[in-house]
Order: structure tokens, then C-alpha cells, then sequence
């Protein structure tokens, strides 16, 4: 993590890149932490008809206290490797917020 800022968080032009390691079909939702420079989560929706990416974005719009207008699934439809985009918030904001405790904890 350099200034802050983890590795699974990427600036780039049309928001920040979230990385994402995936785990559909779940008992939780929630975040778990890193795993091979990206963020893990968990969600309960299975990887059928584009469900569990929808929970995903769900999860991380409630994590990051965010609409869900401003994040989409850029790469990944498919895999349990995503990349989502978030847009209208910083970097720095970004961590900041998972720095605070929404991500490696069970949320409360």
C-alpha cells in the first residue's frame, strides 16, 4: 500500500478501478480482505443470470456508502475476478472508508 492507497484501487480517467476476487454463493455478504492484490467478498447470490453481479455492486455501494448508479462491472461478467468502476468520489476517499473498518471485519 503506497501513501494510503491499497492495491486493489486503481485511478484511471472515468473513476477509480476496484479489484475484486469474488466469492458467489456464500452464507455472508461481506468483505473480507485481500487476496492476490484485490479485494475479497463474499455474496449469498449465486453466479447465475447476472446475480451475484448485482450483489456485488449492492455490497460495494453499501460499503462505500455510495448509490449504486456509481458503480459498474467493467470486466469480470463471468469470473470471479471483477473490475468495477467507481465514479464521483476520489481515491483517497475510497481508501479512506475501507481504511475506517468496511473491509477485512464482518460488517455490523
Amino acid at each position: 500500500m503506497s501513501d494510503g492507497i491499497p492495491p486493489f484501487l486503481r485511478g484511471c480517467t472515468d473513476g477509480v478501478l476496484l479489484l475484486l476476487h469474488v466469492q458467489p454463493g456464500a452464507r455472508q455478504e461481506r468483505m473480507l480482505g485481500m487476496h492476490s492484490e484485490r479485494l475479497r467478498l463474499s455474496v449469498r447470490a449465486v453466479a447465475e443470470k447476472g446475480r451475484a453481479n448485482e450483489a456485488v455492486i449492492s455490497l460495494v455501494a453499501a460499503k462505500l456508502q455510495l448509490s449504486r448508479a456509481q458503480i459498474s462491472l467493467v470486466r469480470g461478467t463471468t469470473s470471479r475476478l471483477k473490475d468495477v468502476m467507481i465514479t464521483g468520489i476520489g481515491i483517497a476517499e475510497i481508501a479512506a472508508r475501507l481504511e475506517h473498518g468496511h473491509y477485512g471485519r464482518d460488517p455490523q
